[in-house]
């Protein structure tokens, strides 16, 4: 029995725009109400486990926040989350709701005047909808008020079920945002993303970057049978770069994939017969093997030049700026010189490449042992970090929401620093840097009792400015 993909909106969070892409292409959707009483729950449950599930798109007022804390639901709450985040989701709030102060309504929303409690009213009758379910009549809603925030220790409950089970969480000020995020989420889950990276022109092997993947993408077909399309644009400022592929599992060992092409290259050029070996099985033309060692060898030979080279032209660039900081103190620069050579990367393994700045100063190589002040470090240090991630000529919102990133974001580390690179970058598509701001505010939420109030609110401030929001 052929499967059939749906995804599953739980709340109003089926934007006219985004279901009549939907129907046009034929895809089934269903939509469940968390204002609903428990036995709901438990079929919501099972429907996130459906194996034919292509994704949900949640959206959380403060009603259901409410509830996502009611003890009437405590033994539902953890397993509804947790079901959630194991398929790619989207979980849009009104950021009002997070917030400690009510907020006016949006005259821009199509929401104004109505109770952010939840009971919005049903939508016209959909044939591809399935499972709409009401706690309340929705005659009975009281719409005469705004956005109001929840209670601080609700708050702090949300934000700790976002944060353990890494929920994909996009606040949102509009409903066209919403309506705008919801349908790129759709699009990428249609066309199975993998992953997805900025590349700043002028980040360490930014050039190698993209050699790099597009022999990456050609031994995952090779070796894996795995058709990869690749997509992204350019502009001015950087690159984006984009995989797709049929094969879902895929982007869960991702990482693991690329250790074992860098593994891959190194072989190719030390042992061609081991190499050979390793290709073999997978192979549909055994014939071909031999030749298609020599090119990725010769590949490899030609990419670590090139590697080699940049990291000198980057050390060049560093010595250059740290002598117009230390101008007038020849003894710390020499010892600033030595210490920014050992925190520049060496290491060649694809991960480094693609993420050079998470390779700084961890190089496997013995450090020297270098005496200078905490100034002179703190300088080394800036300077290094704006070279390695292209990031010089940022400004001090975007360097501080990029250090930020690198203590809190865990394994999203390298999308989250793609949002902010993209939000800067005036080129970017409007959709995908909307889809970086909705990432940042995200994030700064999820990390909001880890950050002062103040430093917090200039970071929201400086994200908001960006959109022009």
């Amino acid at each position: 029995m052929t499967s059939t993909p749906f995804f599953l909106f739980i709340g109003t969070s089926d934007e006219p725009a985004v279901t009549t892409k939907l129907k046009a292409t034929e895809t089934d959707y269903r939509r469940k109400m968390l204002e609903s009483r428990p036995e709901n729950w438990q079929r919501i449950i099972e429907i996130l486990r459906d194996p034919d599930l292509a994704g949900v798109l949640v959206k959380l007022t403060a009603k259901t926040c409410e509830l996502l804390t009611n003890s009437d639901y405590a033994d539902l709450t953890p397993e509804l989350v947790q079901a959630i985040a194991t398929v790619p989701n989207i979980v849009f709030i009104h950021e009002a709701v997070l917030s400690d102060v009510v907020a006016p309504p949006d005259p821009n929303s199509e929401n104004v005047g109505i109770d952010e409690s939840g009971f919005d009213a049903p939508p016209v009758d959909n044939p591809l909808q399935i499972g709409i379910d009401y706690l309340h009549d929705p005659e009975e809603v009281d719409h005469s008020k705004s956005f109001k925030p929840i209670p601080e220790d609700t708050r702090d409950e949300v934000r700790r079920l976002v944060v353990k089970h890494d929920l994909n969480l996009a606040p949102y000020k509009r409903n066209a945002h919403l309506a705008m995020l919801a349908a790129q989420f759709i699009d990428n889950a249609d066309r199975k993303l993998l992953f997805r990276i900025y590349v700043p022109a002028g980040r360490l092997w930014a050039k190698e970057a993209d050699r790099l993947l597009g022999l990456f993408s050609d031994w995952l077909a090779k070796t894996k049978g795995q058709v990869i399309r690749q997509g992204g644009y350019k502009t001015g400022q950087g690159a984006v770069y984009e995989f797709y592929s049929d094969e879902p599992s895929l982007g869960q060992n991702l990482s693991s994939e690329l250790y074992q092409f860098s593994d891959f290259l190194d072989l190719c050029i030390q042992d061609p017969d081991a190499a050979v070996a390793l290709l073999a099985p997978g192979s549909p033309n055994l014939a071909e093997i031999g030749g298609i060692v020599s090119r990725y060898a010769a590949e490899a030979r030609r990419l670590r030049l090139d590697l080699n080279f940049d990291r000198d032209q980057k050390l060049l660039q560093i010595r250059y700026r740290l002598q117009s900081e230390l101008i007038e103190d020849s003894t710390s620069l020499t010892q600033a010189l030595r210490l920014a050579e050992g925190m520049l990367p060496r290491s060649t393994e694809l991960p480094a490449i693609l993420h050079p700045a998470s390779s700084s100063g961890h190089t496997g190589a013995p450090q020297p042992s270098i005496v200078v002040n905490n100034q002179v470090i703190g300088v080394v240090h800036g300077v290094v970090a704006q070279e390695l991630s292209g990031t010089a000529n940022l400004g001090p919102a975007p360097a501080e929401l990029l250090e930020l990133i690198g203590r809190f974001g865990g394994h999203r580390q390298a999308e989250l620093e793609s949002a902010v690179h993209e939000l800067e970058d005036a080129g970017s598509k409007p959709g995908e840097r909307l889809a970086a701001d909705q990432k940042i505010r995200g994030f700064l939420i999820k990390v909001g009792d880890k950050v002062s109030a103040p430093a917090l609110a200039v970071l929201q401030k400086y994200v908001e400015s960006r959109l022009g929001l």
